[in-house]
């Protein structure tokens, strides 16, 4: 068999894992350091409601940009997640405004949704009820994703915060959720191909020598 038909197919095959494995599905995230903006300054009667798609089973963890926009922030801020079709929340956290802004982000952790692929949630940000949040505020950015709406105070923002969403392992289950799997074993097959195909390479120019 002629090099070049053992190198064209590897070159080939290459191409074909990492394309797979960039387009498959990751957390979503908006973490892009262009064009970033201020959300208005969290206050008792302005809530956060952005609404986004998760791509991937496991959604155990929202991170958010955080801001201080005074010198003494105050209060408290709630958290809470839904469904988009579920009044109930799946999951409640309550954190001081201090502890908020302390290292310019704050993980909004929660119990792992096994089936949370391909789900609408909601996450309503808002000052804790008996202790105003005051000085505080999010990132955002004017990159708008796909399949996201953030309201601010009832009102519609061309924005979408800086945040992505954190996949866990869930102890219930002991794996990591599929996609999560899957995307690692395109990556090792995408890096055992390129080395297979760098060692057809060398050795067909050694043979050239």
């Amino acid at each position: 068999m002629s090099r070049r038909a053992i190198w064209i197919p590897t070159v080939l095959l290459v191409l074909v894992c990492a394309l797979v494995a960039v387009t498959v599905p990751g957390p979503v995230r908006n973490t892009s350091r262009f064009g970033r903006v201020l959300l208005p300054e969290m206050i008792p009667t302005r809530d956060i409601v952005y609404s986004f798609v998760m791509n991937e089973d496991g959604l155990s963890g929202i991170e958010l940009s955080t801001a201080a926009v005074s010198a003494a922030p105050a209060g408290r801020v709630r958290f809470r997640l839904y469904a988009h079709d579920n009044p109930v929340p799946l999951a409640d956290g309550d954190v001081p405004t201090g502890q908020l802004v302390r290292d310019g982000r704050y993980v909004f952790r929660f119990t792992p949704i096994a089936d949370s692929h391909g789900s609408r949630y909601l996450l309503n940000i808002s000052s804790s009820p008996g202790s105003e949040a005051r000085g505080v505020a999010f990132w955002g950015t004017r990159r708008r994703l796909q399949d996201t709406a953030l309201i601010v105070g009832g009102r519609a923002q061309p924005a979408t915060p800086v945040f992505r969403t954190i996949v866990d392992v869930d102890p219930a289950v002991g794996a990591r959720p599929p996609i999560a799997r899957w995307r690692l074993v395109l990556a090792v097959g995408a890096l055992a191909a390129s080395l297979a195909t760098a060692g057809v390479l060398i050795r067909s120019l050694l043979g050239r020598v």
